[in-house]
């Protein structure tokens, strides 16, 4: 239910839409709003507000090659990095999550930026309980830097050496990913995808699984390494900053 005293506006999902938010914005805000951005790119048009960035995109503070990323994606990420780096000003207040993530921004746009995470949780101790016994979770959409084809050719190697752990993807619209693992379960693999899981569904897996497997070489925060935490889950990820911004994990590897 939106307070009465909220106004709601909406826009498409697209350039005119954009554009559409970008002249609203600008003929509203006053000297002394607030005006609290949560999509990585401060306004494109002026705005007389006091402006405050939240930044999670490591691509666009990353200089990362985007090879292999669909044109529309590579010129997408292209025109947001040039957007942010025009954009942006010693007045703007930018917040990130972990400190790799206020480096990045740091080395890409020349100001320093506030380290502001959503919640902390405990500190369960880690616990392989005798319940847990349906193998390894990868709770991830199929992104290139979440490394999922590195991740199965290990599940594959794995499984001809005669380790037959299975493995929990999460797997929802990257058809070279989604015809890799049916390849891969044709040939005896014992992979799960489950496709997109709702909240419920997923806390269920997690308590269910043995351990948490995170081959990502790239986030901005990596929630899935707090939720396991959260659920006494050992951690399995890689040797990177972003992981022990948040945790400690059991081991590591190195995910190339």
């Amino acid at each position: 239910m939106v307070h009465d005293r909220v106004r709601v506006l909406s826009f498409a999902p697209s350039i005119a839409g954009r554009l559409s938010a970008e002249m609203e914005l600008s003929s509203l805000a006053r000297r002394g709003d607030l005006v609290l951005c949560m999509g990585n790119l401060p306004p494109l048009l002026p705005c007389a507000g006091k402006l405050i960035v939240f930044l999670q995109n490591r691509y666009l503070v990353d200089d990362l090659s985007l090879d292999g990323f669909p044109m529309r994606a590579r010129l997408r990420i292209a025109l947001e990095r040039m957007w942010l780096r025009l954009r942006f000003n010693q007045s703007i207040r930018l917040i990130v999550q972990t400190p790799s993530m206020q480096g990045a921004a740091q080395n890409a746009l020349g100001f320093s930026s506030h380290i502001l995470p959503f919640f902390a949780y405990p500190e369960p101790k880690p616990s392989l309980r005798p319940d847990r016994v349906a193998g390894f979770l990868f709770p991830a959409t199929a992104e290139k830097h979440k490394n999922h084809m590195k991740l199965l050719a290990a599940w594959k190697m794995l499984h001809e050496s005669g380790v037959y752990e299975q493995l929990h993807l999460t797997v929802d619209g990257n058809r070279d990913v989604l015809l890799q693992i049916s390849q891969l379960q044709r040939d005896g693999v014992s992979i799960i995808n489950h496709g997109h899981l709702g909240r419920g569904q997923l806390s269920s897996l997690y308590q269910r699984c043995a351990a948490l497997i995170y081959p990502s070489y790239l986030e901005s925060f990596g929630l899935p390494l707090l939720e396991a935490k959260a659920m006494g889950l050992p951690i399995i990820a890689s040797e990177m900053d972003y992981v022990r911004d948040v945790t400690v994990p059991a081991e590591t590897f190195d995910p190339h």
